[in-house]
């Protein structure tokens, strides 16, 4: 599986990153990616399967995850008929 190294800019005055994302689970998929920052995931609703280094396990609404940097990552959601909304705060240490 290819990684993509994805570059991440804080948002304007602050030391972070913050995005909240609604859309339907068919445009939902990440690629498998890292970065040098934290990542703190809130999946607010949807299910699917994560991806993180060597482990896959599923996530479903409420699930909060916590990712080192320069860990490869990747969501694939299930269920094309819902809309997916997650939180996603990304910082440096």
């Amino acid at each position: 599986m290819n990684i993509e190294h994805e570059f991440i800019r804080e948002d304007n005055g602050s030391s972070f990153r913050t995005v909240n994302q609604k859309i339907s689970a068919e445009k939902s998929s990440s690629p498998y990616h890292c970065h040098p920052e934290y990542e703190l995931l809130c999946i607010v609703s949807g299910k699917g399967t994560r991806h993180v280094g060597n482990h896959t396990s599923n996530y479903e609404d409420g699930d909060l995850l916590l990712i080192g940097p320069g860990l490869a990552h990747a969501m694939t959601p299930l269920n094309s008929k819902i809309i997916h909304e997650q939180v996603i705060v990304q910082f440096k240490t």
